[in-house]
């Protein structure tokens, strides 16, 4: 069975991608969460992992539309992916 790679990255500007990271993994999927401060490095966090067979990036709600596009335009000629965002979410008043 193939290992499915699944990625979370995670924006605020006090995370660096070196130090702040996870990992969870079985035989059959691969979860990766990392924290970033920027969208720019996102991108490189993002194409780093495409080329090791990631599939599928979700970036939390710090990221925005216009960011999620950036994203993508910087993997989509790395491999195939999914790129998505957390883009509504609904608050109690």
């Amino acid at each position: 069975m193939n290992q499915v790679k699944y990625a979370y990255i995670v924006k605020t500007a006090s995370y660096d991608s070196k130090n702040h990271k996870a990992v969870f993994e079985t035989d059959s999927f691969k979860t990766n969460i990392v924290g970033v401060s920027s969208v720019e490095e996102a991108c490189k966090i993002a194409v780093e992992l495409t080329k090791t067979g990631t599939s599928m990036i979700d970036l939390c709600s710090g990221f925005k539309e216009e960011d999620a596009k950036k994203v993508y335009n910087a993997v989509k000629s790395v491999g195939p992916v999914r790129v998505g965002f957390i883009g509504k979410f609904f608050v109690e008043a």
